[in-house]
C-alpha cells in the first residue's frame, strides 16, 4: 500500500484544472518559481512531528509483529496499515494547507502578482485549490 497526494478533480471558472495549478507551482514554470507545497509539507510532517509520525509507525509494526503471531487474517494487517496511512495522508493535507494559507515558507509572488491579487500568499486565491487538496490510499 501508498499514499498518494494531490488535488481533486475540478477547476477554476477560467477552465484551468486544480491539478495544472498545483503541477505548475511543483515543478515551477519560466514565470513560476517551484513550489512543491505536497512535497514540503509531507517532508514537514516527517521532520516536526517526528515523534508522531514515529509513534504511528513503531504501532505498526509491533501490531504486525503481534498479528503475525497470532496468525491474525491478512484483511486486519491490511486494515492497520491502511489506517496508519490515513492518519500520514490527514496529517500532510493539513500541513500542506496550513503551508497555503501564508506561514511564508513558499517563495513570494512576484511584484505584479501580489498587485493583482491585492496579496503575496503563493497558491492562495480564494481557498479552493487548498480545499481541494487530497490524498488517496492505494493497493
Amino acid at each position: 500500500m501508498k499514499v498518494n497526494f494531490g488535488v481533486k478533480p475540478g477547476s477554476y471558472e477560467s477552465g484551468v484544472t486544480f491539478n495544472e495549478v498545483l503541477k505548475w507551482n511543483h515543478f515551477g514554470t519560466p514565470t513560476i518559481p517551484p513550489r512543491p507545497v505536497l512535497r514540503i509539507a509531507s517532508e514537514n510532517v516527517v521532520e516536526q512531528d517526528a515523534a508522531q509520525a514515529g509513534s504511528l509507525v513503531t504501532a505498526y509494526l509491533k501490531n504486525m509483529i503481534e498479528y503475525t503471531k497470532q496468525r491474525r487474517p491478512e484483511a486486519e494487517m491490511k486494515r492497520l496499515e491502511r489506517e496508519m496511512l490515513r492518519k500520514l495522508g490527514v496529517a500532510t493535507i493539513t500541513e500542506a494547507r496550513r503551508l497555503i494559507e501564508g506561514n511564508g515558507l513558499l517563495q513570494s509572488n512576484a511584484p505584479a502578482t501580489v498587485r493583482q491579487k491585492g496579496f503575496d500568499k503563493p497558491l492562495y486565491v480564494d481557498g479552493t485549490l487548498s480545499k481541494n487538496l487530497a490524498y488517496d490510499i492505494e493497493g
